[in-house]
Formats: C-alpha cells, sequence, structure tokens
C-alpha cells in the first residue's frame, strides 16, 4: 500500500507558526505561538491525518503540488510496515518557513516587500526559541529553512540559523533562497553549516533581464545575483556546499527562457540539478491571473508551445533536468469569467424565487439553527451575506481557508478554517459550490457536525 512517511516524520512551520505534517498539506495541525512542538506533532489533529493516511487516504494533501503525488513516486509498505510507522511516529525532518521577511515581492507570493512590526518580531523570537531546542535534537537528521521569505533578508532567520547545531553531524540542511543577498559576507556568518550535509536551492527563474525582474516583482538584481552564483558555485567545487539546486518556477512568462536556464545553470553555475516547477495558486495571486500563468492548462493560448519545449531532448532527456509536475497536465479550465456567470446564474435564482428565504427559515428551523456561517471568501459570498440580512437571517461568521486577503462582507467576523470549532446545529451554506468536495474534506477533519449545503443544492431544494 502507498504511504508517506512524512506523515510520522516531518513537521512543517509556517506563518504565524501554523503547523503541518508537510508543507503540501491544506490541513494545520497545531500552532507553535500557542502550544509546545510535542503537543502538536504527537497531538489529535495530526494522529487523525496519520490514521487516514493509513487508509490509502490523502485528502489532507495538496496532490498538485506534492511532488510524490504529483509524480506519482510514493513508496509501498505492507499493512505491518505501516502500522510500525505509526507507532513510532518521531520527528527527523523540521521544514522552517514561518517567517515572511523577503528582499523581493514576486507578484505570485505578495504585492510589496513585506515590513515586519512589533508583534510580528516578536513572535519571530518566540518561535526561534522553541524551533532551536527541536533542531538540536539528536532525531533531527534534517532541516530546512526559510520556504516562505528568504533567510538571507531577515535577522531573524539569520540569527537562527547562527545558533543552529543540529547533535547529527550527517544532518542534511536545506537553504531556499532567491540568492540576491547570499554573498561571501552573508555567507560567512553561517558557513559552520558547511560541516553538515549542506544544500542550497536557489530559485532564479530566469536569466532574461526583463523575466527576471517581471517575475520577482520589479527589483532589477540579476546582476547581484549573477555574481552571487560565481561565489555559490565556487563553494560547490570546494564542497562546502553537497548539492547546488537552480529552480525554476514555470509560468507564462519565462518558460521559453527553458532551454537558456537549463544550459546556464549546468554549465556556467555548476548546477548539480535544475528544477522545472510550475506555478501554483498560493497566497495573493489571484485566480484570473493564475489563469493567464498556468500553461499546464490545456486552454491556455501557449500550452502547446510549452509543452513542445518540454518535450525536446536538451529538457526531457537531460539527466540532471528534475520535472516537479512541470509536465503533468492541469485540469482543462476556462477563463474565470465563466465560473463567474456560473455563480451569477445560482444567486440569481434568489431573487426570482420570492420564497427562498422563507424556506431557508423553515429548513434552519428544522435543523436547530438559529443563523447562517457563510462558506467562501468570493463576491457570491457578499451577496448571499447582504441578501440574508435584508430578511432577517442572522449570519455569525465568513469561513474560509484563508482570510488574510479577504474583503468580502466587511463589518462581520472572519473565520480561518484552522481555528473553527464546530458546533451540533451549525448551518454552513457554501457559497463556492464548485470546490465543495473539497471544504467538506476540511470540516470533517475537525470534526464537522453540523448541517452543510451549498447554494446551488438550495436553488435545486427551493424550487418554486
Amino acid at each position: 500500500m502507498k504511504f508517506c512517511e512524512r506523515a510520522v516524520n516531518t513537521l512543517y512551520v509556517g506563518f504565524n507558526g501554523d503547523c503541518y505534517l508537510c508543507s503540501w498539506m491544506n490541513k494545520s495541525v497545531g500552532n507553535l505561538g500557542e502550544q509546545s512542538f510535542d503537543e502538536i506533532f504527537y497531538g489529535e489533529k495530526a494522529t487523525r491525518i496519520r490514521e487516514a493516511m493509513a487508509k490509502g487516504d490523502f485528502g489532507s494533501c495538496n496532490h498538485r503540488s506534492c511532488k510524490f503525488l504529483e509524480n506519482n513516486s510514493l513508496a509501498d509498505f505492507t499493512a505491518d510496515e505501516v502500522s510500525e510507522k505509526m507507532q513510532n511516529a518521531n520527528i527527523e525532518f523540521i521544514d522552517i518557513a514561518h517567517d515572511q521577511i523577503c528582499n523581493l515581492s514576486c507578484p505570485s507570493c505578495r504585492n510589496e516587500v513585506f515590513v515586519p512590526d512589533e508583534s510580528y518580531k516578536k513572535l519571530m523570537v518566540d518561535l526561534n526559541d522553541k524551533l532551536q531546542e527541536v533542531v538540536n535534537r539528536d532525531t533531527i537528521n534534517k532541516i530546512q529553512l526559510s520556504g516562505s521569505g528568504d533567510i538571507f533578508a531577515s535577522k531573524y532567520a539569520m540569527d537562527f540559523a547562527k545558533k543552529m547545531k543540529p547533535l547529527n553531524t550527517e544532518c542534511q540542511i536545506i537553504i531556499q533562497t532567491n540568492g540576491v543577498l547570499f554573498n561571501e559576507k552573508t555567507w560567512s556568518e553561517i558557513e559552520h553549516l558547511a560541516n553538515y550535509n549542506l544544500i542550497v536551492s536557489i530559485t532564479p527563474n530566469s536569466y532574461n533581464r526583463l523575466n527576471y525582474t517581471y517575475i520577482n516583482g520589479g527589483h532589477n538584481t540579476l546582476d547581484r545575483l549573477l555574481e552571487n552564483l560565481k561565489f555559490i558555485k565556487a563553494l560547490r567545487e570546494a564542497n562546502k556546499i553537497n548539492k547546488l539546486l537552480l529552480a525554476m518556477v514555470v509560468q507564462e512568462r519565462n518558460f521559453m527562457d527553458i532551454p537558456d536556464f537549463i544550459d546556464r545553470s549546468i554549465n556556467e553555475f555548476g548546477a548539480d540539478e535544475v528544477i522545472l516547477r510550475p506555478i501554483y495558486k498560493w497566497f495573493l495571486i489571484t485566480e484570473e491571473n493564475f489563469w493567464f500563468k498556468d500553461i499546464l492548462n490545456p486552454l491556455h493560448p501557449y500550452h502547446k508551445q510549452y509543452m513542445s519545449i518540454l518535450n525536446s531532448p536538451e529538457v526531457c532527456e537531460n539527466p540532471k533536468v528534475y520535472l516537479w509536475g512541470a509536465k503533468n497536465l492541469h485540469k482543462k479550465v476556462k477563463h474565470p469569467a465563466y465560473k463567474y456567470q456560473d455563480y451569477l446564474n445560482e444567486v440569481s435564482k434568489l431573487f426570482i424565487n420570492r420564497e427562498w428565504f422563507e424556506k431557508l427559515k423553515a429548513l434552519m428551523k428544522e435543523k436547530g439553527a438559529e443563523d447562517i456561517i457563510i462558506y467562501g471568501e468570493n463576491e457570491l459570498s457578499n451577496i448571499l451575506y447582504n441578501s440574508l440580512n435584508k430578511n432577517s437571517i442572522p449570519v455569525r461568521f465568513i469561513l474560509g481557508r484563508d482570510l488574510g486577503c479577504c474583503d468580502c462582507c466587511d463589518g462581520i467576523e472572519k473565520c480561518k478554517i484552522a481555528d473553527y470549532v464546530s458546533e451540533e446545529n451549525d448551518f454552513v451554506i457554501i457559497s463556492n459550490f464548485d470546490v465543495r468536495d473539497k471544504i467538506e474534506r476540511d470540516l470533517y477533519f475537525n470534526k464537522f457536525n453540523g448541517y452543510l449545503c451549498d447554494i446551488r443544492e438550495l436553488n435545486e431544494r427551493f424550487k418554486a
């Protein structure tokens, strides 16, 4: 049977201290700012996810971004082997990405250079103190640093790296960076890490000046990066670095640079491996912007041209090129405007059917509900919220996976799914009904025991 060992040996510490059993999971298992490490790693939420995986259920994983699920490369184990791994769960790999500070502002990640406030600074110090204890445990054999910001741009990330001295001298340490600030001076502050199995992963994205500058948010730092790559190559040749990875997040802007990127990365900068991975819909990237960037979508106008480059010998036959899902076709998706049309068709039925809201009140009474929770961060939620208000139906809050950039339904409380505690008579209406299956999965892991429905389902139920 397929099983992922990360479920029993890994913890990813993300933004604000939210923790996951892997960076490619959707479901938080706790918060390091509020709990101890062991309370999270051995806690009830982590145990539930492990038990689901032991039954072959990978519903809490992001299949598109996980390199094992993307490439169908999860290892096979017997049921007894899985049972033994479950019983002996222990931390071996800590993936540290709680610090958002970065010197660039790539549009796929953020709108501007992040400037921390005092509460953020205090949180970083507190989290770093807890994490230092973990990285120095003798079970740790792998540590990954700064997958959210850039280690060399943050005082807190650098302070952490300076103090880090794992007991296991064979420990693999992976530094992820954009490379712009990785120079002789910053290296001198953490060069003790060369005593471990050090891997450096740098994401230039392109060596074409216009494309490089566009992708990183308008920062024309290519010359500095190229100079640093020569210095990093020298570290690799001196075996200060055990492996050098150079990566490209492939999108509509840079896919034509792939052959040049591979050639220069290997022959000029000494990369051991060149990673090509597609852009994913993360952080602040809008649905419309993602559609234009996602060239693995067969309906994208550049899709065929991209696939022809990917199938060329210099790409597909090069042993140093690793395709991290860069060849796996995505679902055929029309431009978001078509989905908005579907949404509007459904929401219009609220106003055509004069009995809709009275029937909703009757259903709420039947289910013992006193108010409504709306799941979704979109304009449809806004319309639904205003319509419920006008018909004297109270809304408790807006529920969503990540409400960091939610600007819908002003004046009402917002609640992240990770913080949601279900009550018996909760009545949840899903506005973004096209992803109901994913929402049901999230609520399942939160032990949801209320009533769940969506706009389309209610329209069908309340038909005049």
